[in-house]
């Protein structure tokens, strides 16, 4: 009697669909989802304008702290930037934050959306 051993291909194969169908299923039930296999047809452009501690961010500040450009064009809807700003703001409380971003959507007229949060 031999004995049948896995070959190395399809013990990655089967590792490589578990992982994506774990990401789909992960997905599916989380609140914030920013990963997608297809890209997204909404278009937004924003500014933002953020404040710690009363004084004003530069831009590269504001990049350095959220992976974001203080303003510009991205493919994805508003809830998902504003998802970001506000994680990253409730992850780190150990100041006063003030974000103002100013959002259009799919050349729509531009909106203010504000987050603050105090030490």
């Amino acid at each position: 009697m031999t004995r049948k051993t896995w070959p190395l291909g399809e013990i990655l194969a089967a590792l490589l669909v578990s992982a994506q169908l774990a990401g789909i299923v992960e997905g599916r039930f989380s609140r914030e989802s920013f990963w997608s296999w297809a890209p997204h047809d909404t278009i937004i452009q924003y500014r933002l304008r953020v404040e710690k501690d009363g004084r004003q961010l530069t831009p590269r500040e504001i990049f350095e702290r959220y992976g974001l450009r203080s303003g510009g064009r991205r493919y994805e809807p508003a809830e998902d930037l504003i998802a970001v700003l506000r994680i990253r703001d409730e992850r780190e409380r150990s100041s006063d934050m003030r974000v103002t971003a100013t959002i259009s959507t799919d050349g729509g007229p531009f909106r203010t959306w504000r987050w603050e949060t105090e030490d």
